[in-house]
């Protein structure tokens, strides 16, 4: 039999859990900011996790016990322009003036394009590893998507790139 206690705070944030099914048990607790943003939390399996928000209530920074870092930038529109982890991922965004999406490029050389219609519907995608997607939306404004895809394989020893292979179409 399985069992789970939730309490709450006053503004309704989760502050403890427990879940049992009679063999691995565990707990949660939660701390927030005065705006309602989780900025800690710990497990009884000795789990920790920090986060830290702008003035935005965008998150800016995550650590965990496990020694993981990101970090984010965001503009003032609130559309997130970099990210960055301790594992060395790392990808950078571009908006245009209705805060679509139109660039992104990631840290391995990837990058990506978006164009939107007039409804800020999101119409073509490419990727520059040949991947193309052109969408269509349907009277019921359901988006109907047509893709071309292209393979790219790389090989990795011990997290660095030994080789890559050209584009195949599949």
């Amino acid at each position: 039999m399985s069992e789970e206690i939730n309490k709450h705070d006053e503004r309704g944030n989760l502050v403890y859990s427990k879940y049992s099914d009679g063999s691995n048990d565990i707990e949660y607790w939660r701390e927030y900011d005065k705006n309602n943003n989780l900025v800690h939390s710990k497990n009884s399996k000795g789990s920790e996790e920090w986060y830290e928000f702008d003035k935005n209530n965008n998150r800016i920074y995550y650590k965990d016990s496990n020694g993981l870092e990101r970090w984010q930038e965001w503009d003032k529109n609130n559309n997130l322009m970099h990210y960055k982890s301790i594992t060395g991922s790392e990808s950078w965004y571009k908006y245009d003036k209705n805060n679509n999406k139109i660039y992104q490029k990631s840290d391995d050389g990837d990058e990506f394009w978006y164009k939107y219609d007039e409804s800020n519907r999101e119409i073509y995608y490419k990727s520059s590893t040949g991947s193309e997607c052109w969408s269509k939306y349907d009277k019921n404004n359901e988006r109907i998507d047509i893709t071309e895809q292209k393979l790219r394989i790389r090989m990795y020893l011990n997290n660095k790139k030994i080789n890559r292979f050209e584009i195949m179409d599949i």
